[in-house]
């Protein structure tokens, strides 16, 4: 331990104690670690502590930054940083953020299933259609059913509690998820597609549709399984403004998986 650790621990003693001969110690120590600032010494009870608690910061500094615990700790506080730093960004750009979250993660989704699941090359005709989905139907869209028009609803209803709750999860499960969502999904999907390039809109759209019918029953329950748990942590723990990338990051699991099931069964 350096002379500058006892330094600061001789000035707290003396402080607290009131001792005479713990100021005599802390003069002592005072004027070995540091010979330029004499006058600073010359009553150990008027030290500048802060002068000495700052290198002692420093020399820790320095010894953690030499380890991996210091290294992880340096990497913890920055993340932490940098966390909060990007909530309070969220928290001011609600609808910026809802949108870039819905491109990023309809983007990565297909990008992951054609590169894994699928194993072929990237179709970024098909990669940037479905970042336009993600960006439209799941950033604007959403952000103002689940961050504007469900909160208005509930409150224009005088719900509170675990009624409000339900009455959102069946609103989204029962009407939004099968009937609205799923057969934009589909269609997005196909027109971005190699139906979509080879048959176009007026040949995709038919065939779209087809296919949601076929696959409702199974898909819902799939929903249900997934989506009914995620939605009542949403509407229970998660803050308005943070609804969307919350979405967005259940989304992306969903997306994903939904798209090698369907890649599975031969309707990707």
């Amino acid at each position: 331990m350096s002379t500058a650790v006892y330094a600061v621990h001789a000035a707290r003693w003396a402080q607290q104690n009131n001792s005479q001969w713990l100021r005599e110690i802390f003069r002592e120590l005072c004027g070995r670690w540091s010979t330029k600032t004499p006058q600073l010494c010359e009553d150990g009870w008027h030290v500048v502590y802060s002068t000495m608690a700052k290198q002692w910061e420093r020399e820790q500094a320095e010894l953690l930054a030499a380890s991996w615990h210091g290294r992880f700790q340096a990497w913890r506080i920055g993340a932490a940083a940098w966390t909060s730093s990007l909530g309070n960004w969220s928290r001011r750009h609600p609808l910026a953020t809802s949108c870039g979250a819905g491109t990023a993660s309809f983007a990565a989704g297909d990008v992951i299933v054609t590169k894994v699941v699928q194993q072929r090359e990237v179709d970024w005709r098909q990669t940037s259609l479905m970042s336009l989905f993600g960006l439209s139907w799941i950033g604007l869209l959403q952000h103002c059913l689940y961050g504007k028009i469900f909160p208005k609803l509930v409150q224009a209803s005088a719900l509170s509690g675990w009624s409000s709750v339900v009455a959102q999860v069946a609103g989204d499960q029962g009407l939004y998820m099968p009937f609205i969502y799923l057969p934009a999904f589909y269609a997005a999907k196909e027109v971005a597609g190699p139906s979509g390039r080879d048959l176009g809109l007026d040949g995709t759209m038919p065939l779209a549709m087809r296919k949601y019918c076929d696959n409702l029953a199974s898909d819902v329950k799939m929903i249900y399984g997934y989506w009914i748990p995620v939605q009542v942590f949403n509407f229970v723990a998660v803050p308005i403004a943070s609804r969307v990338p919350y979405i967005c990051a259940a989304s992306f699991i969903w997306s994903v998986s939904f798209n090698a099931s369907m890649a599975s069964t031969g309707l990707s």
